[in-house]
């Protein structure tokens, strides 16, 4: 039966995976895991390692502006698809607040665009 603690205790270990990964980063976290992706030092299994959490981190804008830990994930690019995907969910943040923020622009100058037409 040693088999089936083993399973149970890995389990217990991916509960508290899940629960660390539901609570946002700090800045100071993510800078940290940017720079170990930047480091020479760093093997392309830590790098995976990281760039797994921070797959599970709910990362906003905000954050990702303050760390500039996206910078260093193109490294990896050739070697771990992971952090292709990454670049590009992040991309995908920054389209959305300049969407938005056009949007809203566009709400302001409803008013006045109107007459220029006329």
């Amino acid at each position: 039966g040693g088999r089936r603690t083993q399973t149970r205790t890995d389990w217990c270990g991916r509960r508290a995976m899940a629960a660390a990964s539901e609570k946002a980063p700090t800045v100071e976290e993510l800078k940290d895991l940017g720079s170990q992706l930047a480091d020479d030092a760093t093997q392309l299994t830590e790098a995976r390692a990281i760039l797994q959490r921070l797959k599970a981190m709910p990362i906003t804008l905000k954050l990702l502006k303050e760390s500039q830990v996206a910078h260093h994930l193109r490294r990896w690019f050739q070697h771990e698809p992971l952090a292709r995907q990454l670049k590009e969910s992040w991309r995908a943040l920054f389209k959305d607040e300049k969407e938005a923020a056009r949007r809203s622009n566009l709400r302001q100058q409803g008013g006045q665009q109107q007459q220029q037409q006329q």
